[in-house]
Protein backbone atom coordinates (compact mmCIF):
# COMPACT_ATOMS: atom_id res chain seq x y z
CA UNK A 1 0.00 0.00 0.00
CA UNK A 2 2.73 2.54 0.70
CA UNK A 3 3.94 2.12 -3.07
CA UNK A 4 0.65 3.56 -4.21
CA UNK A 5 0.81 7.32 -4.94
CA UNK A 6 -1.00 9.55 -2.62
CA UNK A 7 -3.44 11.20 -5.14
CA UNK A 8 -4.21 7.70 -6.76
CA UNK A 9 -4.60 6.59 -3.22
CA UNK A 10 -7.01 9.01 -2.71
CA UNK A 11 -9.46 8.48 -5.78
CA UNK A 12 -9.52 5.28 -4.43
CA UNK A 13 -10.58 5.88 -1.33
CA UNK A 14 -13.33 8.71 -2.33
CA UNK A 15 -14.31 6.18 -5.30
CA UNK A 16 -15.28 3.60 -2.12
CA UNK A 17 -16.46 6.52 -0.05
CA UNK A 18 -18.67 7.45 -2.74
CA UNK A 19 -20.07 4.36 -3.67
CA UNK A 20 -21.43 3.42 -0.23
CA UNK A 21 -23.14 6.97 0.36
CA UNK A 22 -24.90 7.06 -2.93
CA UNK A 23 -25.65 3.76 -2.57
CA UNK A 24 -27.26 4.48 0.74
CA UNK A 25 -29.24 7.58 -0.71
CA UNK A 26 -30.68 5.34 -3.83
CA UNK A 27 -31.96 3.25 -1.17
CA UNK A 28 -33.26 5.94 0.84
CA UNK A 29 -35.30 7.38 -2.25
CA UNK A 30 -36.48 4.70 -3.84
CA UNK A 31 -38.04 3.88 -0.32
CA UNK A 32 -39.47 6.97 -0.24
CA UNK A 33 -40.66 6.53 -3.70
CA UNK A 34 -42.64 3.18 -3.46
CA UNK A 35 -43.84 3.61 -0.47
CA UNK A 36 -41.53 1.96 2.15
CA UNK A 37 -41.81 -1.17 0.30
CA UNK A 38 -38.67 -3.40 1.90
CA UNK A 39 -38.95 -5.68 -1.09
CA UNK A 40 -37.25 -2.50 -3.22
CA UNK A 41 -34.09 -2.88 -0.96
CA UNK A 42 -32.96 -6.34 -2.28
CA UNK A 43 -34.03 -5.23 -5.84
CA UNK A 44 -31.05 -2.83 -5.39
CA UNK A 45 -28.74 -4.79 -3.97
CA UNK A 46 -29.57 -7.60 -6.78
CA UNK A 47 -29.19 -4.72 -9.39
CA UNK A 48 -26.29 -3.19 -7.82
CA UNK A 49 -24.15 -6.23 -7.60
CA UNK A 50 -25.04 -7.30 -11.34
CA UNK A 51 -24.63 -3.68 -13.23
CA UNK A 52 -21.08 -3.49 -10.78
CA UNK A 53 -20.10 -6.69 -11.80
CA UNK A 54 -20.36 -5.73 -15.86
CA UNK A 55 -18.82 -2.41 -14.89
CA UNK A 56 -15.94 -3.99 -13.47
CA UNK A 57 -15.36 -6.41 -16.20
CA UNK A 58 -15.93 -3.80 -18.49
CA UNK A 59 -13.13 -1.82 -17.16
CA UNK A 60 -10.70 -5.39 -17.40
CA UNK A 61 -11.01 -4.82 -21.22
CA UNK A 62 -10.39 -0.68 -21.32
CA UNK A 63 -7.33 0.76 -22.16
CA UNK A 64 -4.87 1.70 -19.45
CA UNK A 65 -4.10 5.37 -19.55
CA UNK A 66 -1.68 6.76 -16.53
CA UNK A 67 -2.28 10.31 -17.74
CA UNK A 68 -5.01 10.95 -15.95
CA UNK A 69 -7.44 12.08 -18.48
CA UNK A 70 -9.64 9.19 -18.26
CA UNK A 71 -9.74 9.75 -14.36
CA UNK A 72 -10.67 13.10 -15.20
CA UNK A 73 -13.59 12.21 -16.74
CA UNK A 74 -14.68 9.25 -14.52
CA UNK A 75 -14.85 11.99 -11.20
CA UNK A 76 -16.90 13.83 -13.25
CA UNK A 77 -19.65 11.08 -14.00
CA UNK A 78 -19.43 9.87 -10.46
CA UNK A 79 -19.97 13.22 -9.16
CA UNK A 80 -23.01 14.05 -11.57
CA UNK A 81 -24.93 10.59 -12.44
CA UNK A 82 -26.49 10.76 -8.78
CA UNK A 83 -27.92 14.02 -8.82
CA UNK A 84 -30.03 12.72 -12.32
CA UNK A 85 -30.69 9.36 -11.14
CA UNK A 86 -32.08 10.76 -8.09
CA UNK A 87 -34.35 13.29 -10.34
CA UNK A 88 -35.43 10.38 -12.35
CA UNK A 89 -36.72 8.48 -9.68
CA UNK A 90 -38.88 10.78 -8.40
CA UNK A 91 -40.18 12.62 -11.96
CA UNK A 92 -40.79 9.20 -14.11
CA UNK A 93 -42.29 7.61 -10.91
CA UNK A 94 -45.75 9.25 -11.85
CA UNK A 95 -44.66 9.82 -15.92
CA UNK A 96 -44.24 5.90 -16.38
CA UNK A 97 -46.65 4.77 -14.15
CA UNK A 98 -50.07 5.79 -12.08
CA UNK A 99 -50.47 7.67 -9.39
CA UNK A 100 -50.77 5.99 -6.45
CA UNK A 101 -51.06 2.47 -7.72
CA UNK A 102 -48.42 0.02 -6.62
CA UNK A 103 -45.82 -1.48 -8.69
CA UNK A 104 -45.36 -5.14 -9.30
CA UNK A 105 -42.09 -6.55 -8.64
CA UNK A 106 -40.95 -6.71 -12.26
CA UNK A 107 -42.28 -3.56 -12.72
CA UNK A 108 -39.59 -2.09 -9.54
CA UNK A 109 -36.83 -4.69 -10.70
CA UNK A 110 -36.66 -3.15 -14.39
CA UNK A 111 -37.19 0.91 -12.71
CA UNK A 112 -34.43 -0.02 -10.21
CA UNK A 113 -32.11 -1.78 -13.39
CA UNK A 114 -32.23 1.47 -15.77
CA UNK A 115 -31.88 4.22 -13.19
CA UNK A 116 -29.09 2.50 -11.26
CA UNK A 117 -27.30 1.02 -14.82
CA UNK A 118 -25.13 4.50 -15.60
CA UNK A 119 -23.53 4.91 -11.92
CA UNK A 120 -23.18 1.33 -11.25
CA UNK A 121 -21.58 0.92 -14.68
CA UNK A 122 -18.64 4.08 -14.15
CA UNK A 123 -18.03 3.12 -10.41
CA UNK A 124 -17.45 -0.80 -11.58
CA UNK A 125 -15.23 0.30 -14.34
CA UNK A 126 -13.72 2.82 -12.41
CA UNK A 127 -12.46 -0.09 -9.86
CA UNK A 128 -11.25 -2.17 -12.21
CA UNK A 129 -9.59 0.95 -14.12
CA UNK A 130 -7.72 2.16 -11.36
CA UNK A 131 -6.80 -1.09 -10.17
CA UNK A 132 -4.79 -1.47 -13.85
CA UNK A 133 -3.43 1.63 -13.58
CA UNK A 134 -1.62 1.68 -10.05
CA UNK A 135 -0.51 -1.97 -10.60
CA UNK A 136 0.85 -0.72 -13.69
CA UNK A 137 2.64 2.31 -12.62
CA UNK A 138 4.36 0.32 -9.49
CA UNK A 139 4.88 -2.58 -11.94
CA UNK A 140 3.34 -4.28 -9.16
CA UNK A 141 -0.14 -6.37 -8.70
CA UNK A 142 -1.31 -3.98 -5.94
CA UNK A 143 -5.39 -5.28 -6.79
CA UNK A 144 -5.42 -6.10 -2.68
CA UNK A 145 -4.05 -2.60 -1.99
CA UNK A 146 -6.34 -0.88 -3.93
CA UNK A 147 -9.38 -3.09 -2.54
CA UNK A 148 -7.96 -2.50 0.74
CA UNK A 149 -8.02 1.39 0.64
CA UNK A 150 -11.41 1.29 -1.34
CA UNK A 151 -13.23 -0.48 1.56
CA UNK A 152 -11.52 1.35 4.01
CA UNK A 153 -13.34 4.41 2.29
CA UNK A 154 -16.30 2.18 1.88
CA UNK A 155 -16.59 2.06 6.01
CA UNK A 156 -15.67 5.25 6.84
CA UNK A 157 -18.41 6.41 4.48
CA UNK A 158 -21.13 4.05 6.08
CA UNK A 159 -20.34 5.29 9.59
CA UNK A 160 -20.38 9.22 8.95
CA UNK A 161 -23.33 8.77 7.11
CA UNK A 162 -25.12 6.53 9.94
CA UNK A 163 -24.28 8.95 12.47
CA UNK A 164 -23.50 12.17 11.08
CA UNK A 165 -24.88 13.21 7.55
CA UNK A 166 -28.20 11.21 7.71
CA UNK A 167 -29.41 12.87 10.27
CA UNK A 168 -28.16 16.47 9.39
CA UNK A 169 -28.61 16.69 5.43
CA UNK A 170 -30.84 15.73 3.04
CA UNK A 171 -30.09 13.33 0.35
CA UNK A 172 -30.04 15.73 -2.09
CA UNK A 173 -27.74 17.67 0.34
CA UNK A 174 -24.83 14.74 0.52
CA UNK A 175 -25.38 14.35 -3.05
CA UNK A 176 -23.88 17.64 -3.73
CA UNK A 177 -21.31 17.09 -1.03
CA UNK A 178 -19.66 14.00 -2.29
CA UNK A 179 -20.41 15.59 -5.83
CA UNK A 180 -18.40 18.77 -4.99
CA UNK A 181 -15.79 16.62 -3.25
CA UNK A 182 -15.48 14.89 -6.54
CA UNK A 183 -15.66 17.69 -8.62
CA UNK A 184 -12.50 19.64 -6.51
CA UNK A 185 -10.80 15.81 -6.77
CA UNK A 186 -10.99 16.43 -11.16
CA UNK A 187 -10.25 19.89 -10.94
CA UNK A 188 -6.47 19.50 -8.50
CA UNK A 189 -5.97 16.47 -11.31
CA UNK A 190 -7.03 18.73 -14.38
CA UNK A 191 -4.28 21.28 -12.99
CA UNK A 192 -1.55 18.79 -11.87
CA UNK A 193 -2.28 17.83 -16.35
CA UNK A 194 -2.35 21.42 -17.65
CA UNK A 195 -5.86 20.45 -18.56
CA UNK A 196 -6.95 23.92 -18.33
CA UNK A 197 -9.76 23.87 -20.45
CA UNK A 198 -11.31 20.81 -18.41
CA UNK A 199 -9.97 23.11 -15.11
CA UNK A 200 -12.39 25.76 -16.64
CA UNK A 201 -15.38 23.63 -17.24
CA UNK A 202 -15.31 21.77 -14.09
CA UNK A 203 -15.27 25.19 -12.05
CA UNK A 204 -18.27 26.13 -14.23
CA UNK A 205 -20.20 22.86 -12.96
CA UNK A 206 -19.16 23.29 -9.37
CA UNK A 207 -20.22 26.80 -9.35
CA UNK A 208 -23.72 26.13 -11.16
CA UNK A 209 -23.80 23.70 -8.46
CA UNK A 210 -23.26 25.53 -5.52
CA UNK A 211 -25.37 28.35 -6.59
CA UNK A 212 -28.19 26.23 -7.53
CA UNK A 213 -27.98 23.97 -4.07
CA UNK A 214 -27.73 27.97 -2.08
CA UNK A 215 -30.79 29.67 -3.88
CA UNK A 216 -33.60 26.82 -4.35
CA UNK A 217 -34.60 23.79 -2.13
CA UNK A 218 -33.68 21.14 -4.96
CA UNK A 219 -34.87 18.31 -2.47
CA UNK A 220 -38.54 19.65 -2.19
CA UNK A 221 -38.04 20.68 -5.83
CA UNK A 222 -37.46 17.31 -6.79
CA UNK A 223 -40.00 15.65 -4.24
CA UNK A 224 -42.36 17.96 -5.93
CA UNK A 225 -43.04 15.44 -8.94
CA UNK A 226 -44.49 12.68 -6.35
CA UNK A 227 -47.34 14.79 -5.32
CA UNK A 228 -48.93 16.13 -8.48
CA UNK A 229 -51.72 18.50 -7.78
CA UNK A 230 -50.62 19.25 -3.94
CA UNK A 231 -48.24 22.05 -3.01
CA UNK A 232 -45.44 20.40 -0.63
CA UNK A 233 -45.37 22.40 2.27
CA UNK A 234 -42.62 20.80 4.41
CA UNK A 235 -39.81 17.61 3.36
CA UNK A 236 -37.68 16.02 5.89
CA UNK A 237 -35.64 12.85 5.58
CA UNK A 238 -35.56 10.86 8.84
CA UNK A 239 -34.48 7.40 9.83
CA UNK A 240 -38.38 5.86 9.19
CA UNK A 241 -39.01 7.55 5.91
CA UNK A 242 -39.17 10.52 3.96
CA UNK A 243 -41.66 12.82 6.05
CA UNK A 244 -43.18 14.93 3.44
CA UNK A 245 -46.70 17.52 4.03
CA UNK A 246 -48.46 18.96 1.10
CA UNK A 247 -51.75 20.94 0.87
CA UNK A 248 -54.71 20.36 -0.74
CA UNK A 249 -56.79 23.63 -0.26
CA UNK A 250 -57.10 24.21 3.52
CA UNK A 251 -55.90 20.57 4.25
CA UNK A 252 -52.63 19.30 4.77
CA UNK A 253 -51.66 15.68 4.12
CA UNK A 254 -48.90 14.03 6.09
CA UNK A 255 -47.11 11.12 4.39
CA UNK A 256 -44.29 8.55 5.36
CA UNK A 257 -42.02 6.97 2.22
CA UNK A 258 -45.11 8.48 -0.12
CA UNK A 259 -47.53 6.31 2.00
CA UNK A 260 -50.75 8.85 3.26
CA UNK A 261 -50.50 8.35 7.29
CA UNK A 262 -53.52 10.93 7.91
CA UNK A 263 -54.99 14.51 6.74
CA UNK A 264 -56.12 17.63 8.77
CA UNK A 265 -59.53 19.11 8.41
CA UNK A 266 -61.29 16.22 7.52
CA UNK A 267 -63.84 15.78 10.51
CA UNK A 268 -65.32 12.35 8.80
CA UNK A 269 -61.72 10.31 9.41
CA UNK A 270 -61.47 11.56 12.97
CA UNK A 271 -64.78 10.82 13.95
CA UNK A 272 -64.76 7.52 12.65
CA UNK A 273 -61.40 6.69 13.84
CA UNK A 274 -62.22 7.37 17.31
CA UNK A 275 -65.92 7.42 17.95
CA UNK A 276 -66.39 3.60 16.71
CA UNK A 277 -64.57 2.30 19.38
CA UNK A 278 -65.09 4.84 21.88
CA UNK A 279 -68.53 4.52 22.17
CA UNK A 280 -68.59 0.40 22.88
CA UNK A 281 -66.88 1.19 26.21
CA UNK A 282 -69.54 3.11 29.14
CA UNK A 283 -66.75 4.94 30.30
CA UNK A 284 -63.47 5.28 28.87
CA UNK A 285 -60.86 6.34 30.99
CA UNK A 286 -57.62 5.46 30.10
CA UNK A 287 -56.67 5.79 26.03
CA UNK A 288 -53.84 4.70 23.99
CA UNK A 289 -53.87 5.72 20.65
CA UNK A 290 -50.91 4.61 18.06
CA UNK A 291 -50.31 7.61 15.74
CA UNK A 292 -52.48 9.61 13.94
CA UNK A 293 -53.17 12.32 17.23
CA UNK A 294 -51.61 15.12 15.19
CA UNK A 295 -54.51 15.34 12.88
CA UNK A 296 -57.92 16.04 15.26
CA UNK A 297 -58.61 12.13 16.40
CA UNK A 298 -57.52 13.81 19.77
CA UNK A 299 -60.11 16.80 20.35
CA UNK A 300 -62.53 13.53 19.56
CA UNK A 301 -61.40 11.35 22.55
CA UNK A 302 -61.34 14.39 24.60
CA UNK A 303 -65.24 14.69 24.29
CA UNK A 304 -65.30 11.31 26.29
CA UNK A 305 -63.77 13.32 29.23
CA UNK A 306 -60.79 10.75 29.76
CA UNK A 307 -58.33 10.88 32.35
CA UNK A 308 -55.11 10.02 29.77
CA UNK A 309 -54.99 9.92 26.41
CA UNK A 310 -51.51 8.33 26.04
CA UNK A 311 -50.20 8.80 22.19
CA UNK A 312 -47.22 7.01 21.16
CA UNK A 313 -45.56 7.82 17.53
CA UNK A 314 -42.22 6.25 16.26
CA UNK A 315 -40.96 8.99 14.26
CA UNK A 316 -40.29 12.54 16.76
CA UNK A 317 -40.58 14.06 13.20
CA UNK A 318 -44.12 13.99 12.93
CA UNK A 319 -44.53 15.41 16.40
CA UNK A 320 -42.89 18.11 15.18
CA UNK A 321 -45.20 18.21 12.44
CA UNK A 322 -48.22 19.08 15.13
CA UNK A 323 -47.78 23.07 15.11
CA UNK A 324 -49.16 22.60 11.26
CA UNK A 325 -52.35 20.95 12.55
CA UNK A 326 -53.25 21.22 15.81
CA UNK A 327 -52.90 22.23 19.85
CA UNK A 328 -54.86 19.29 21.66
CA UNK A 329 -50.66 18.07 22.29
CA UNK A 330 -51.09 20.29 24.70
CA UNK A 331 -53.88 19.84 26.98
CA UNK A 332 -52.45 18.58 30.30
CA UNK A 333 -54.63 14.85 29.82
CA UNK A 334 -52.58 13.99 26.30
CA UNK A 335 -49.28 12.26 27.30
CA UNK A 336 -47.07 12.02 24.31
CA UNK A 337 -44.57 9.25 23.83
CA UNK A 338 -41.58 8.54 21.24
CA UNK A 339 -40.97 4.84 21.08
CA UNK A 340 -41.95 1.94 18.88
CA UNK A 341 -45.84 1.30 19.78
CA UNK A 342 -44.33 -2.96 19.90
CA UNK A 343 -41.80 -1.79 22.46
CA UNK A 344 -44.39 0.33 24.71
CA UNK A 345 -46.87 -2.35 24.67
CA UNK A 346 -44.89 -4.97 26.02
CA UNK A 347 -43.29 -2.85 28.58
CA UNK A 348 -46.61 -1.16 29.81
CA UNK A 349 -48.31 -1.84 32.75
CA UNK A 350 -50.92 0.29 32.85
CA UNK A 351 -54.17 -0.93 31.81
CA UNK A 352 -56.84 1.00 28.69
CA UNK A 353 -59.94 0.81 28.13
CA UNK A 354 -59.95 1.76 24.28
CA UNK A 355 -56.93 1.17 21.99
CA UNK A 356 -57.17 2.70 18.88
CA UNK A 357 -54.37 1.69 16.32
CA UNK A 358 -54.70 4.36 13.76
CA UNK A 359 -52.01 3.20 11.51
CA UNK A 360 -52.05 2.65 7.39
CA UNK A 361 -52.50 -0.52 6.26
CA UNK A 362 -49.81 -3.42 6.90
CA UNK A 363 -48.37 -2.90 3.48
CA UNK A 364 -44.72 -3.13 4.58
CA UNK A 365 -42.67 -5.32 6.75
CA UNK A 366 -42.41 -2.16 9.46
CA UNK A 367 -46.28 -1.47 9.05
CA UNK A 368 -47.50 -5.39 9.37
CA UNK A 369 -45.70 -5.56 12.85
CA UNK A 370 -48.45 -4.03 14.51
CA UNK A 371 -51.68 -6.74 12.57
CA UNK A 372 -49.80 -9.67 14.10
CA UNK A 373 -51.23 -12.29 16.72
CA UNK A 374 -48.03 -11.54 18.89
CA UNK A 375 -49.15 -7.85 18.81
CA UNK A 376 -52.40 -8.34 19.92
CA UNK A 377 -51.29 -10.50 22.26
CA UNK A 378 -49.27 -7.82 24.25
CA UNK A 379 -52.58 -5.66 23.61
CA UNK A 380 -54.78 -8.07 26.02
CA UNK A 381 -52.10 -7.58 28.19
CA UNK A 382 -52.88 -3.87 29.30
CA UNK A 383 -56.56 -4.25 28.01
CA UNK A 384 -59.30 -3.92 30.82
CA UNK A 385 -61.50 -6.61 31.07
CA UNK A 386 -64.18 -4.58 28.82
CA UNK A 387 -61.77 -3.12 26.68
CA UNK A 388 -61.80 -2.14 23.21
CA UNK A 389 -59.66 -2.42 19.98
CA UNK A 390 -59.84 -0.69 16.63
CA UNK A 391 -58.38 -1.40 13.58
CA UNK A 392 -58.97 0.38 10.20
CA UNK A 393 -58.46 -0.84 6.44
CA UNK A 394 -59.55 1.34 3.18
CA UNK A 395 -62.96 1.03 2.38
CA UNK A 396 -64.09 -2.03 0.47
CA UNK A 397 -68.32 -1.96 1.37
CA UNK A 398 -69.17 -0.98 -2.16
CA UNK A 399 -66.38 -3.34 -4.11
CA UNK A 400 -64.69 -6.24 -2.74
CA UNK A 401 -61.23 -7.40 -5.23
CA UNK A 402 -59.56 -10.64 -4.20
CA UNK A 403 -57.18 -9.24 -2.81
CA UNK A 404 -59.16 -7.02 -0.58
CA UNK A 405 -60.88 -10.05 0.39
CA UNK A 406 -57.77 -11.75 1.31
CA UNK A 407 -56.38 -8.64 3.41
CA UNK A 408 -59.71 -8.48 5.15
CA UNK A 409 -59.80 -12.28 5.70
CA UNK A 410 -56.16 -12.32 7.02
CA UNK A 411 -56.81 -9.89 9.35
CA UNK A 412 -60.03 -10.93 10.52
CA UNK A 413 -58.97 -14.61 11.42
CA UNK A 414 -56.01 -12.68 13.46
CA UNK A 415 -58.17 -10.70 15.71
CA UNK A 416 -60.10 -13.82 16.28
CA UNK A 417 -57.08 -15.33 18.23
CA UNK A 418 -57.34 -12.63 20.82
CA UNK A 419 -60.90 -11.60 20.53
CA UNK A 420 -64.77 -12.92 21.27
CA UNK A 421 -66.29 -10.07 18.93
CA UNK A 422 -65.43 -8.31 16.57
CA UNK A 423 -67.36 -5.56 14.54
CA UNK A 424 -67.08 -4.24 10.75
CA UNK A 425 -68.17 -1.02 10.25
CA UNK A 426 -67.71 -0.07 6.96
CA UNK A 427 -68.03 3.92 6.43
CA UNK A 428 -64.86 6.03 4.83
CA UNK A 429 -62.59 3.10 6.08
CA UNK A 430 -63.38 -0.24 6.89
CA UNK A 431 -63.64 -0.61 11.03
CA UNK A 432 -62.46 -3.60 13.00
CA UNK A 433 -63.69 -2.81 16.03
CA UNK A 434 -62.67 -6.09 18.79
CA UNK A 435 -63.52 -6.44 22.54
CA UNK A 436 -64.28 -9.67 24.57
CA UNK A 437 -67.79 -7.93 25.66
CA UNK A 438 -70.67 -7.56 23.63
CA UNK A 439 -70.64 -4.72 20.57
CA UNK A 440 -73.37 -2.73 19.61
CA UNK A 441 -73.18 -1.75 15.53
CA UNK A 442 -76.33 0.60 16.09
CA UNK A 443 -73.80 4.13 16.46
CA UNK A 444 -76.42 6.67 16.11
CA UNK A 445 -78.21 5.74 19.07
CA UNK A 446 -75.24 5.33 21.00
CA UNK A 447 -73.61 9.03 20.22
CA UNK A 448 -77.49 10.40 20.70
CA UNK A 449 -77.50 8.55 24.63
CA UNK A 450 -74.31 10.02 25.44
CA UNK A 451 -75.17 13.73 24.30
CA UNK A 452 -72.16 13.56 21.55
CA UNK A 453 -71.92 16.79 18.80
CA UNK A 454 -70.54 15.03 15.61
CA UNK A 455 -70.50 16.31 12.52
CA UNK A 456 -71.00 13.54 11.18
CA UNK A 457 -71.17 10.11 13.38
CA UNK A 458 -74.62 10.65 14.11
CA UNK A 459 -77.83 9.66 13.68
CA UNK A 460 -78.61 12.40 10.46
CA UNK A 461 -75.52 11.13 8.63
CA UNK A 462 -75.53 7.22 9.43
CA UNK A 463 -78.17 5.18 9.68
CA UNK A 464 -78.27 1.55 11.84
CA UNK A 465 -79.43 -0.64 9.27
CA UNK A 466 -77.18 0.80 6.30
CA UNK A 467 -74.14 0.23 8.33
CA UNK A 468 -75.57 -3.66 9.11
CA UNK A 469 -75.84 -4.40 5.90
CA UNK A 470 -72.78 -3.11 5.08
CA UNK A 471 -70.97 -4.99 7.29
CA UNK A 472 -72.79 -8.40 6.22
CA UNK A 473 -71.70 -7.69 2.71
CA UNK A 474 -67.86 -7.77 4.09
CA UNK A 475 -68.50 -10.74 6.47
CA UNK A 476 -70.18 -12.96 3.60
CA UNK A 477 -67.27 -12.62 1.47
CA UNK A 478 -64.65 -13.43 4.10
CA UNK A 479 -62.61 -16.44 3.60
CA UNK A 480 -62.61 -18.48 6.97
CA UNK A 481 -59.70 -21.02 6.54
CA UNK A 482 -57.37 -17.99 5.67
CA UNK A 483 -54.28 -18.52 7.84
CA UNK A 484 -53.57 -15.31 10.62
CA UNK A 485 -51.09 -13.08 10.31
CA UNK A 486 -47.64 -13.54 12.94
CA UNK A 487 -44.81 -11.42 12.80
CA UNK A 488 -42.76 -14.06 10.83
CA UNK A 489 -45.33 -15.22 8.26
Amino acid sequence: MTKINRSLAWIVFLLGFSTIAIQIIFIREFLSVFYGNELVIGLIFANWMILTGIGALLGRFSKVDVSNQKLIFLLILIALIPLVVVFLTNYLRNVLFETGVLLNITELYLYSFFLLLPFCLVSGYAFTFLSAVISKISDENLISSVYAIESFGSVFSGILMSLFLSLFFSNIEILIIISSINLATALAFSFENKKFVQSGLIVMVTIALIISASVFDLQKYVKQYLFPNQSLEFYKDTPYGSLVVTKSGEQLNIYESSLLMFSTNDPISNEEAVHYAMVQHDNPKNVLLISGGITGTIDEILKYNPDAIDYVEINPAILNLAKFATSSLDDKRVNSIITDARLYVRNEQKKYDVVLVNLPEPSTAQLNRYFTVEFLNEIKKILSADGVVSYSLSSSADYMSKEARELRSVIYNTLRKNFQNILIIAGYKDFFVCSDKELNIDIPSQIEKRGLENLYVNKYYLDANLLQQRSDYIFLNLNPITRVNTDFT
